[in-house]
């Protein structure tokens, strides 16, 4: 028995067989997250990615990019044959710094649709998907709006992607942005 509501694996099917670009983007769920494993639903995503040859994202956060210091490697568990790296130095994966730019990238692969899933559901996850403020939280602080300078930053909706996603493949809460714009959200049953 899958571990995630079929009805987003059924959407993905039934968006490729009309004809809609799909890719999959899974963010920051790279070697030396807390925890360290990948969920049993995002790998069920990530198959019926391979069966549908869809192309998928590993996101990996990389604040220290600019300097030289070296990222993890992606963990081992998001092996998808032919998947590609995107490194970003903040929190949404649309910003220009982003190696190499994402946006450009699906864009030369028509995508229209992206199945988002990932680590920190209401801070990366969010940014890249609805967009939102791209400020990391000082060092050791959590994110606190009102303490963080603001720097708005596209994210897949404001660039005219459609979001597919569910709780089943965000971690670690329930994600705060399900209605936004955009975004078509599969809940759980």
């Amino acid at each position: 028995m899958s571990t995630v509501d079929d009805r987003l694996r059924k959407a993905m099917r039934e968006y490729h067989a009309d004809g809609d670009k799909l890719a999959v983007l899974v963010i920051d769920e790279q070697s030396g997250q807390e925890p360290g494993i990948i969920a049993n639903a995002q790998e069920d995503v990530l198959l019926t990615a391979v069966e549908l040859n869809l192309p998928v994202w590993h996101i990996e956060l990389n604040p220290g990019m600019h300097t030289g210091k070296q990222n993890k490697p992606t963990d081992r568990h998001l092996g998808v044959a032919g998947a590609r790296i995107c490194t970003k130095p903040h929190l949404n994966a649309f910003v220009v710094k982003a190696h190499p730019n994402l946006h450009e990238e699906l864009k030369k692969d028509r995508i229209t649709m992206l199945v988002i899933m990932g680590f920190a559901a209401n801070c990366c996850v969010k940014a890249t998907a609805v967009g939102g403020s791209d400020s990391p939280p000082p060092k050791g602080a959590a994110f606190d709006p009102a303490k963080t300078p603001k720097l708005f930053r596209a994210g897949a909706t404001q660039l005219g992607y459609i979001v597919l996603t569910s709780d089943w493949i965000l971690r670690p809460e329930p994600a705060n942005w399900k209605n936004e714009p955009g975004v078509r959200f599969y809940t759980q049953v």
